[in-house]
């Protein structure tokens, strides 16, 4: 039996962090379909959640891991495959998954949705979400994930989409802004950010938290 402890993670250098999750119940006598979602939203403080990341990097530190390492790990050891849907990061959370060598028996694969039109054709995002909610939403990231764990057939995807600066924000969603989503067999749980840095470092630290939101959520469902 393969076992982890994984520190709770939740978010890096951000102002503000949210997370909504949506769990549905599933044994051999519930259908999917019927259902009801339970769901529950949590906002931390800058300091809280920057006191998490650190006590989860000495974590891994003193395993001699890094997050793409104990990711690897993870799904491994529970047989599953990721895939991931990036809009702001521009591939970079692919690239740093793919750093591993034989990360080829857990990753599915990944795709860059860039435009609007693409996260329509590629993950079936509806066209009316976008119109009503934006391409930066925790709406939209939902879909982009649901979607992308549906294209590649995977046990778990996770999706980013944000605004990474220097332009493009509004006093509504500011530079910074970012929704990461993740979607699994039975979960669906999306976390939005507002990072604080430049335009690499923002897409470094949404890369970041996407990594360490399914290593806390693969950890957890493992048992520690």
């Amino acid at each position: 039996m393969c076992r982890f402890v994984v520190a709770t993670l939740v978010a890096g250098y951000a102002a503000e962090t949210t997370e909504v999750v949506t769990t549905t119940p599933h044994n051999e006598n519930c259908c999917p379909s019927t259902c009801l979602p339970h769901r529950h939203r949590q906002a931390l403080s800058a300091e809280r959640a920057e006191s998490m990341i650190e006590t989860e990097r000495l974590n891994l530190s003193g395993k001699g891991m890094n997050p793409e390492e104990m990711l690897g790990k993870l799904l491994c050891c529970k047989g599953w495959r990721i895939a991931v849907a990036e809009s702001c990061t521009g591939g970079l959370l692919s690239h740093r998954i793919t750093n591993i060598p034989g990360s080829s028996q857990y990753f599915s694969g990944g795709v860059i949705t860039y435009a609007d039109v693409t996260k329509e054709q590629l993950l079936g995002v509806p066209q009316s979400l976008l119109e009503d909610y934006g391409a930066v939403s925790e709406e939209t990231a939902v879909a982009m994930a649901t979607g992308c764990k549906k294209l590649f057939a995977s046990e778990v995807a996770i999706a980013i989409t944000g605004i990474a600066g220097p332009e493009g924000g509004s006093k509504l969603k500011p530079i910074g802004s970012c929704y990461i989503a993740l979607a699994s067999l039975q979960d669906t749980i999306c976390r939005s950010f507002c990072w604080q840095g430049d335009r690499l470092r923002n897409k470094q630290d949404s890369v970041d938290a996407a990594l360490q939101m399914v290593i806390e959520y693969l950890g957890t469902d493992l048992g520690e």
